[in-house]
């Protein structure tokens, strides 16, 4: 374990003259420079990453590599692959990626491309340690093969005989935010939508009951199956949720046995489940290694995902995350693309208080990409204390947000190119999911689509000088406000296609990408204790509201409000 921060390592001092240096240096007399050295990008399977549009240069990424070897990156990655207890406040392993282990038998697809006598060292030591993990995450993955199978030919189907076609996952943050992106995603690949024949995936998250109405008002009772997601079975809003659900289908249905055919779990408690009246058959299981923001690739998205498009279909999805994680663990720094875009988001926030980051994909399937994205890193970097109990003088985590291009850039992107410089991560895809072009035109939608992600990074690295608005007949009094300073970083990530394959390999590098980050950083990415805090002061205003509203003769005791909240609780109670 790391016994000093970040900023006490000695290669800071490089990176730090490195920064005064870079201050003045535009980005624009660093492009031609480093898109020819080779330095500046990599790529792994057709999967494309540039980063000369950085304030970077090969001293400050030496230095980046440097300071990788001096937090000990590479040791961290294989310790959390080979099951040590990286996650220290609770005690566990982070073996996410054991869920997308690939193995050859039985009905499961065999994966093709790895045969475990060809694996590398690091592989084969993984399989060694893991060999009991590994066959149970396999025998999950049989569950869902043939449970999805008995959905989708109507073999498992509604209490009084009618095939499934709604599917509701009733979860909370990491329990459905990476399930809907992915969904989402697919639905614009062409085969996942032939696939999916007549399933509706929809997610009851929110506690809001607008949330629960408008799902409730588009489904037929008879043919909806309700999916409840929670590890411990106890999280307050997914189980209020499900409670709602139950409720609403014994009252549709008119008989509480329905339940048995209409409600299934993803869960590790197997005694809540069956108490809640959800038979045991119906229960898949995952294992308190798997975090909930990392967890899309458990029974959490792979059961509902695979009901949806087939498991066949969706084990392609896990093959991609496979590939990019054997990438990640055993590719050298240098041509990593994980650790390379943590390094240059550390190197950006770090030094130069660059401490926002706007993920944009060009993709409009890509629509609910930023939304996982901003909690996977905002909830496992946004964190205060080292991994050895020290309070961090120095921040952390930047704050992520973003949207498709092109409805981005007529939304924020003002603010990019004039306002506040902002770390920009830019995502296309060469063939698209769908070809369309207008009568006349010379290119298609996509190309349209693709223009702007060529251009715009462009645009923040150079910049548009008064020179230049002059020369194009700009009055001069109007100069001021069509100038761009330019100077602004940005990385590409340019993919082949928009396949399961390939948004598994996107999944997967940004868990590595946000992981390392929390490695250099010396912080605990798998613990949320911020979310535990907003949750146990929920939980006395619950009282509170209990106390006042209900009829109970004995009352809870409820710690004191602050004089605004309590004027504010009094408020609300009016009504």
């Amino acid at each position: 374990m790391d016994q000093k921060f970040w900023y006490e390592c000695n290669s800071i001092k490089n990176l730090q003259n490195d920064a005064n240096l870079m201050k003045n240096t535009k980005i624009a007399d660093l492009i031609e420079q480093n898109s020819n050295s080779g330095q500046f990008d990599a790529q792994f399977n057709d999967i494309y990453f540039d980063f000369c549009r950085q304030k970077i240069n090969t001293s400050v990424l030496n230095h980046l590599f440097e300071f990788a070897d001096e937090r000990n990156v590479v040791k961290k990655i294989r310790d959390m692959f080979e099951g040590e207890i990286v996650n220290i406040t609770e005690k566990r392993a982070a073996l996410h990626t054991l869920l997308r282990y690939p193995y050859t038998q039985n009905n499961i697809k065999n994966y093709t491309q790895n045969d475990i006598k060809n694996y590398t060292q690091n592989q084969q030591n993984i399989y060694k340690k893991q060999q009991n993990n590994i066959q149970n995450v396999h025998s999950v993955l049989n569950q869902i093969q043939l449970f999805s199978q008995q959905i989708r030919q109507g073999e498992f189907c509604g209490y009084f005989g009618d095939k499934f076609e709604y599917i509701i996952c009733v979860g909370i943050g990491g329990s459905f935010l990476a399930t809907q992106f992915v969904f989402e995603a697919l639905l614009a690949n062409q085969n996942a939508y032939k696939l999916s024949n007549n399933f509706n995936l929809m997610f009851l998250s929110n506690v809001d009951p607008i949330n629960f109405t408008q799902i409730t008002q588009k489904v037929n009772p008879k043919k909806t199956l309700v999916i409840i997601i929670s590890k411990t079975f106890t999280t307050a809003e997914t189980m209020l949720n499900a409670q709602l659900m139950k409720e609403w289908l014994i009252e549709q249905l008119g008989n509480s046995d329905v339940i048995e055919k209409h409600m299934i779990a993803v869960s590790t408690n197997s005694d809540l489940v069956q108490n809640f009246g959800i038979n045991l058959k119906n229960m898949f299981g995952f294992w308190d290694w798997v975090g909930g923001r990392f967890s899309v690739t458990s029974a959490v998205g792979i059961l509902p995902l695979s009901i949806v498009f087939g498991f066949d279909f969706i084990n392609q999805f896990l093959n991609g995350c496979y590939d990019m994680d054997m990438h990640f663990l055993n590719t050298s720094i240098n041509k990593n693309i994980p650790i390379l875009m943590a390094l240059i988001s550390f190197w950006n926030s770090s030094f130069f208080n660059l401490n926002a980051v706007a993920i944009l994909p060009y993709c409009q399937a890509l629509h609910k990409f930023c939304g996982h994205i901003q909690q996977l890193i905002m909830e496992s970097n946004g964190k205060c204390t080292s991994t050895f109990g020290g309070i961090l003088d120095k921040k952390t985590s930047e704050i992520y947000f973003g949207e498709p291009g092109t409805n981005g850039q007529h939304s924020f992107y003002q603010l990019i190119h004039q306002g506040q410089v902002i770390q920009t991560e830019f995502i296309g895809f060469i063939v698209p999911p769908l070809q369309i072009s207008a009568k006349n035109s010379e290119i298609t939608a996509h190309d349209e689509l693709m223009c702007n992600f060529f251009a715009q990074p462009d645009a923040l690295a150079f910049g548009k000088t008064a020179e230049t608005c002059l020369a194009e007949g700009i009055a001069d009094w109007l100069v001021p406000h069509c100038m761009f300073t330019g100077n602004r970083p940005s990385s590409i990530l340019l993919l082949p296609e928009l396949s399961p394959y390939y948004l598994g390999c996107l999944l997967s590098l940004y868990e590595h990408r946000t992981v390392t980050q929390a490695f250099i950083w010396g912080i605990n990415p798998f613990d949320q204790y911020g979310v535990q805090l907003g949750k146990v002061a929920a939980g006395e205003v619950r009282k509170y509201l209990e106390n006042t509203k209900g009829n109970s003769v004995t009352k809870k005791n409820v710690k004191p409000f602050c004089s605004s909240t309590q004027k504010l609780l009094n408020t609300y109670l009016k009504y």
